[in-house]
């Protein structure tokens, strides 16, 4: 796969369950993400995984996704993502996580395009509600919330028009979102 097309399939915000997934391919997708290098010399990234029913309905409970996104009144939200992989900050390490964050969860996404798997990184949820379910620790950040599985629907990116709905979404399993048409700056003498 190309490169370009792997990174817009990871455009799509919405992943299925159709095949489960298991503890196997979701610590490859974390290897993944442990090679990436991180910002201080230091690893100060965990992770937690959930692919059994159970566990993916815990996690699911405490997730805030789809805020944002319009859907269709005919359109089924169910089946929801096969599993998750929660991306933690060890303060104990370091406080410093933002970046090594949003780059292992890009990493666990392209490894997930590759294998043909669908995938969204979350970041609002009920972070104490999903600690108390978890017994997470409390040295322990919860920095984002990777859902994974089968692609649900297919993205179009607009022609750059402002669009007042961020996300959009509707019953033939076709999304998209706004897309900016001005992303250079033009400067003087470049």
């Amino acid at each position: 796969m190309q490169f370009d097309k792997l990174l817009l399939q990871l455009l799509s915000s919405e992943a299925q369950e159709e095949e489960p997934l298991d503890r196997v391919l979701l610590l490859q997708l974390v290897d993944l993400a442990e090679h990436c290098p991180p910002a201080s010399d230091v690893q100060p990234l965990k992770y937690v995984l959930a692919w059994q029913p159970a566990q993916v309905e815990m996690v699911s409970r405490h997730l805030r996704h789809g805020t944002a996104m319009e859907f269709a009144p005919d359109l089924d939200l169910r089946p929801g993502p096969a599993g998750f992989i929660l991306i933690l900050g060890d303060t104990r390490i370091s406080f410093r996580y933002d970046w090594d964050c949003r780059v292992a969860a890009q990493a666990i996404l392209l490894g997930a395009a590759v294998g043909g798997l669908d995938g969204r990184v979350l970041y609002s949820m009920d972070r104490a509600g999903l600690r108390a379910s978890l017994s997470i620790p409390d040295h322990l950040e919860i920095l984002a919330v990777v859902a994974l599985g089968q692609p649900r629907h297919t993205l179009l990116r607009p022609d750059g028009t402002p669009d007042a709905r961020p996300d959009w979404c509707h019953a033939e399993q076709v999304g998209g979102g706004p897309s900016r048409s001005e992303l250079v700056v033009e400067v003087a003498g470049f």
